[in-house]
């Protein structure tokens, strides 16, 4: 091939890849906004008002996601007056007392429901004593398990403050409590149940 041949073929083929000016639009029908999500499987809600003296009134709810109530996961939020989230949490239901036994939508709903309502609202003023000589502070025969970094002289001044406190089931044999403290959500510790 000459050198002139070799310039038109060459010549030919970027022609080839340029792109060519699109017709101009149609009018046509506008295209529908997209559907709504569904749900469906094993969604579920529930929410209660809580009163925090003093801390201001919260909203705490819970939800249940998923496909079907086997592979579902419980979310709790609880929030401000104003609608602010102050703590979240979550968890495959599996884990869940009450709500692990759980086959479909409808018991999903009541167990979410109890969920909620059965969470112990109390103060710190109430968390049982931590005596001399305890590895921990005992409610009967039930150990409550302070969070980490909690002593015993703290835990003393927990009970002393009287902060307000909000204990959930986090477990198939556990509860977390939580304490409001300078307007924070902070866990001061887990309390045992039979199992």
């Amino acid at each position: 091939m000459n050198r002139l041949a070799f310039v038109i073929a060459a010549a030919a083929l970027l022609g080839a890849c340029q792109p060519t000016s699109a017709p101009a639009p149609q009018a046509s029908a506008p295209t529908p906004a997209a559907a709504p999500v569904q749900t469906a499987g094993c969604a579920t809600h529930a929410a209660r008002q809580w009163e925090a003296k003093p801390g201001g009134t919260f909203t705490v709810e819970a939800d249940t996601l998923g496909p079907e109530c086997a592979h579902a996961v419980a979310v709790m939020v609880i929030r401000r007056a104003d609608g602010d989230p102050v703590f979240q949490w979550t968890l495959a239901t599996q884990y869940i007392i009450g709500l692990a036994e759980a086959k479909d939508a409808a018991a999903m709903g009541s167990g979410v429901k109890d969920f909620v309502n059965d969470a112990e609202v109390a103060t710190t003023g109430e968390l049982p004593e931590w005596k001399a000589g305890q590895e921990s502070p005992m409610r009967g025969e039930f150990a409550f398990m302070p969070a980490e970094g909690i002593d015993r002289a703290a835990y003393a001044d927990l009970r002393k403050q009287k902060f307000p406190m909000f204990c959930f089931a986090q477990g198939l044999e556990s509860m977390n409590c939580l304490a409001l403290r300078e307007d924070m959500f902070e866990s001061v510790g887990f309390q045992l149940l039979p199992g």
